[in-house]
């Protein structure tokens, strides 16, 4: 319903999300993208890799008004004591290109602004709850919501940033019917993932189709989420880390993301001495 863009864009991606509400992807592309497609826009800031993205903008021919700024490298940034501190408290795999694109929005806003006024800034953000968020420890494995990951692309982001070290995923929710193809790419193509509990029916998509990759990590089933901390907890060895990364939304009927997270963090405290 937008009829105004704002003078500076950011988008992060362009992937298959909010089918129920959009009624198809196509739909959603077009509303996402009707945030950017009025007179008052004067820079778009995405990431260089989104092809699909650029085609779209092109289409929309606002593609002439992308912001890029190389000056300024964000590996340089992090590494100073006050980006070190910045990504030590945000602690996600999407930070560092997101704090690209905070860079890029925000010398298209004001070219007077620099790294360290981007940092400060930071300084005063609280990260988002449930995204990659570090619970605790109970018998030396290590536990991490993020529940806010309602869609493949959060999943492979949390497999990316877990993949250092053996790591057992906790998912599973609402079917959107979105392609889990590149999910299950990333998953094969994991070191150390080494077992996947699934939330909801053995004849979900979602569970059909991690049946297809690599037989070391082959599913196990739950109805409920603090009882697949007890099964994520059988299946690790000390050292590991268990991870709640649903990549699909919270059934309507079990709640909100919020719920899910709470009964994570049950199924946790119910551990002995946790």
């Amino acid at each position: 319903d937008c009829t105004t863009s704002p003078s500076v864009a950011v988008i992060t991606s362009l992937d298959v999300d909010h089918i129920p509400w959009h009624g198809s992807i196509e739909n959603y592309h077009r509303d996402k993208l009707n945030l950017v497609a009025h007179p008052e826009l004067r820079h778009i800031v995405f990431h260089s890799g989104n092809e699909n993205l650029a085609t779209r903008l092109h289409d929309l021919n606002v593609l002439s008004r992308r912001f890029s700024n190389s000056q300024h490298s964000v590996h340089v940034a992090l590494a100073t004591p006050q980006g070190e501190e910045v990504l030590k408290r945000m602690g996600n795999t999407t930070f560092p290109r997101n704090l690209e694109l905070a860079m890029d929005a925000a010398l298209a806003a004001d070219p007077a602004l620099t790294l360290a006024h981007v940092l400060t800034a930071l300084d005063n953000t609280t990260p988002l709850p449930s995204r990659q968020q570090f619970v605790g420890e109970f018998a030396n494995r290590k536990f991490y919501d993020d529940a806010l990951a309602s869609n493949p692309l959060g999943v492979i982001a949390a497999i990316e940033r877990f993949d250092s070290t053996r790591f057992i995923l906790i998912m599973g929710g609402e079917d959107r019917n979105v392609d889990y193809d590149a999910l299950c790419d990333s998953i094969n193509e994991a070191n150390n993932l080494i077992g996947i509990v699934v939330l909801g029916d053995t004849q979900s998509r979602l569970y059909k189709s991690l049946l297809t990759t690599k037989a070391s990590i082959q599913p196990v089933q739950s109805d409920d989420v603090a009882d697949a901390v007890s099964l994520a907890m059988t299946m690790s060895h000390s050292g590991d880390t268990i991870v709640f990364s649903p990549g699909a939304p919270t059934p309507q009927a079990l709640g909100n993301y919020e719920t899910r997270s709470a009964r994570y963090r049950m199924g946790i405290g119910q551990l002995d001495n946790f």
